[in-house]
């Protein structure tokens, strides 16, 4: 589930029992750049694109693997 953007700079505790209980913590901010069609790449399993962050960069390919015989997702 996607969250609002003003919860971005969001860092601190959500109280445990809460939903995303746990530490926040913010470690990196930037931007992202789709190398060739992400829709197109995502559709087929295989991602392409640049990270420019502050701590992060970036030419990166993700690969969707399929999931292990009878495992649950």
């Amino acid at each position: 589930e996607d969250h609002p953007l003003e919860y971005g700079d969001f860092e601190g505790t959500i109280p445990k029992g809460e939903y995303g209980g746990g530490t926040v913590l913010l470690w990196d901010r930037g931007t992202w750049t789709p190398i060739g069609n992400a829709h197109r790449g995502y559709a087929k399993g295989h991602l392409d694109f640049e990270l420019h962050g502050e701590k992060l960069g970036g030419r990166w390919h993700l690969v969707r693997m399929a999931g292990k015989p009878r495992e649950q997702r």
